[in-house]
């Protein structure tokens, strides 16, 4: 046993106040406070007696529990007790460190109640996405026909019709701002999945993070015979399922929301997505929770010589992913959305260009060549005289073949409804989505990258980002 246990239990075996008791409750509901991503808590109820004061005191623990056990105590304090049949009640408390990883439990006499609460935490973002989430998605070697058998372990898990419907559910309500009811929804869907209030202590920036897990506690992948796999709920299965990772910003500074659907086999786009994503005070993040190529089975949609495996959430429609981009697609009209992609350059017509943005139309937006300009133009600037980036947009029959138009967020932006971007055709209209396919050169971090040179690096792009939307 060690010393705080020792405590606790010694603690636990002092006498009780015979002036306070437990006591019923009616209602008990949690409500935002006025400091973005704080909680309240308000209990309502009828006491016993008209002079009897009621608090609400939180439970002594060792470790963060599940739910945080509140007390409705009531006490008196000397004197008669003043008997009433209708003597009702109201007290609240702030909920500040007295969050368990799913929410509280209000706890009465006769009765308690427990409600999810988004579990919060506090830290450094950018190391926590970088160092924490990212590393525990699995890698797998090689890329389509030549990733490598022995590191496919089939860990993605297909979503359920019905479970993609309430994912639709899950995102309107954050794209709302109700965290602690799209928390309880995702949670119905999946118990390894939480609304994750996080606390960025460098900027003070508060971000919500629809996640497996929470962070510290990230489960561990689980290896799936081959074949598609499906989990249902109830009874609660804490297998990871691998459906992704997606942040919104409490308060965002620019209307972007940026992807990466391909972490690790577009090497280094799931950093470059979240770098932008915190330096340019985006909307919303997305990212998806497998290797695209872990599991075996191949995508039902448009394929091509690669192959698209079930897990490639860019190349299949009936996905997480998929539903998130969607529901927040669909949420304004004014939002830019941003996919980062990666290629080695061998392509036809890709071999002399670093960064190719398509719209999957030759047509292409002015806000495409706006971007293109802006991002040679950083690369000029920083490296007078020396190697740039080069920069192109689709917009003739000739150009670079990575144009994203088998992409299912590229096929849905353009504004073919979801029934038919799987097996329809290509983008016909233009949209605001943006296929950002770049040259290893382009992806690499500057300076800490040996091989990165002042004007070929990710950090041009994402400079000629923020000058095309200020």
């Amino acid at each position: 046993m060690t010393e705080s246990q020792l405590q606790l239990r010694e603690f636990e075996a002092l006498p009780q106040p015979s002036s306070c008791r437990l006591i019923d409750f009616e209602e008990a509901e949690v409500r935002p406070g006025i400091v973005s991503g704080t909680y309240i808590l308000i209990v309502r109820g009828t006491k016993p007696y008209l002079n009897m004061e009621v608090n609400l005191t939180p439970l002594v623990y060792i470790r963060q529990p599940e739910h945080w056990g509140i007390e409705v105590i009531g006490c008196l304090r000397g004197g008669i007790g003043l008997a009433a049949p209708t003597a009702p009640y109201i007290a609240s408390l702030g909920l500040s460190g007295t969050i368990g990883t799913q929410g509280i439990e209000v706890i009465g006499a006769t009765r308690s109640e427990k409600i999810s609460v988004p579990p919060a935490a506090s830290g450094d973002f950018a190391a926590f996405l970088t160092k924490e989430l990212l590393p525990s998605i699995p890698k797998v070697s090689g890329s389509g026909a030549t990733a490598d058998p022995a590191e496919q372990h089939n860990q993605y898990v297909l979503p359920t019709a019905s479970q993609l419907a309430s994912w639709r559910a899950v995102f309107q309500g954050l794209l709302a701002g109700a965290w602690g009811p799209a928390h309880l929804q995702a949670r119905m869907i999946s118990s390894t999945y939480n609304v994750v209030q996080f606390l960025d202590t460098p900027t003070g920036r508060t971000y919500y993070v629809l996640m497996e897990g929470v962070p510290g506690r990230i489960p561990d992948p689980v290896d799936h015979p081959a074949g598609s796999v499906t989990i249902t709920e109830p009874p609660a299965d804490c297998t990871r399922r691998g459906w992704g990772t997606y942040v919104f910003a409490a308060q965002p500074e620019r209307a972007l929301s940026l992807s990466a659907p391909h972490p690790f086999d577009d090497l280094e786009t799931e950093v470059e997505a979240v770098e932008a994503f915190l330096a340019l005070g985006a909307r919303t993040l997305l990212i998806a929770g497998t290797d695209r190529d872990q599991n075996t089975a191949e995508a039902p949609c448009k394929q091509s010589s690669r192959p698209f495996l079930e897990a490639d959430v860019s190349h299949t429609a009936e996905s997480v992913f998929q539903m998130a981009f969607e529901e927040i697609y669909s949420s304004d009209a004014s939002t830019w959305h941003l996919q980062f992609h990666g290629n080695a350059s061998t392509a036809r017509g890709c071999e002399d260009v670093d960064v190719f943005l398509s719209n999957g139309v030759e047509a292409a937006p002015a806000k495409l060549h706006t971007l293109a300009e802006n991002i040679a133009a950083e690369s000029r600037a920083k490296a007078p005289g020396g190697p740039i980036l080069m920069v192109d947009v689709y917009d003739a029959p000739d150009d670079c073949i990575l144009r994203g138009t088998d992409n299912m967020q590229m096929r849905f932006a353009s504004g073919r409804p979801h029934t038919s971007i799987c097996l329809g055709k290509d983008p016909e209209e233009t949209s605001r989505f943006i296929h950002v396919e770049q040259s290893r050169d382009a992806r690499r971090a500057f300076p800490t990258d040996p091989l990165a040179t002042p004007g070929r690096n990710r950090g041009v792009v994402v400079a000629g980002i923020l000058a095309t939307f200020p």
